[in-house]
């Protein structure tokens, strides 16, 4: 009887706990291409995995292993070689480049539903980098917005935005492992319902580490799969019933 209880107050904590990702399409799973492989794979401003698009005049890419093994744009290609961290794409993007020192690729998604200002979220996303690369660096981050009133399209190649969140930190220098990034954020903001994701500082603010294992000079390519966006939860055991004049002390720290 014990183990049975047991197993049912597990199963209510993980109802409970079960969330719901409002990015859609979150892993690149679903695109719009018969996987030709073409060295223009961005039909602007969109791209060719649902939901998501390109804000300015630069190329990001959607990597996917149902391109032929011997394109760039298969996951174990010239560009790439890593294995999605989940389904079979994910997305690629050049966050520092030289000789430009403001040339930078975003990729801007949806979500289900908008931001509820005062509520906390969650971020999370899977960040390596593709072979492409020949330096790690730092400043990958997220900044949310309204859809309908901004600009669908930006000429400049440094976006005008400082992020919400941001990765300041070292230079990423992985090549053959996904590292989660998580932050939170609390929306001031009302009808926030879209999201850039890049590099929002020029090359003077963003940390570099020369890697000298890439083939391209001075680039960071970073591949980006599994974006998360998740609204934060309290969340407490059931209480026993107890009888009048008992104590009970309360947690203090949410599940």
């Amino acid at each position: 009887m014990k183990k049975l209880l047991l197993l049912l107050s597990i199963f209510c904590l993980f109802q409970a706990n079960a969330q719901q990702n409002l990015v859609l399409n979150p892993s690149f799973e679903d695109v719009g291409t018969d996987f030709v492989c073409n060295s223009f794979n961005v039909q602007f401003p969109n791209l060719f995995a649902q939901n998501w698009r390109t804000t300015n005049s630069a190329s990001p890419d959607i990597l996917h292993s149902n391109y032929p093994g011997w394109c760039f744009l298969n996951t174990l290609g010239s560009w790439s070689n890593q294995l999605p961290h989940s389904g079979n794409g994910y997305a690629g993007l050049a966050n520092h480049y030289l000789p430009s020192t403001f040339f930078r690729e975003y990729f801007r998604g949806k979500l289900s539903q908008p931001l509820q200002v005062g509520q906390t979220y969650v971020i999370n996303f899977y960040a390596c980098l593709g072979i492409y690369s020949s330096d790690g660096s730092n400043n990958l981050g997220v900044k949310f917005i309204e859809g309908a009133i901004e600009p669908e399209f930006y000429p400049n190649m440094l976006l005008p935005f400082q992020p919400d969140v941001n990765y300041s930190g070292s230079p990423l220098t992985v090549f053959d492992n996904w590292t989660l990034f998580s932050f939170y954020f609390t929306p001031t903001l009302p009808n926030l319902d879209e999201f850039i994701i890049g590099n929002f500082f020029d090359d003077e603010n963003t940390l570099r580490q020369n890697l000298q294992s890439g083939y391209t000079a001075n680039t960071t390519y970073f591949l980006i799969d599994d974006v998360g966006v998740f609204a934060v939860s309290v969340d407490f055991d059931e209480f026993e019933p107890i009888c009048k004049g008992d104590s009970l002390i309360l947690p203090s720290v949410s599940n």
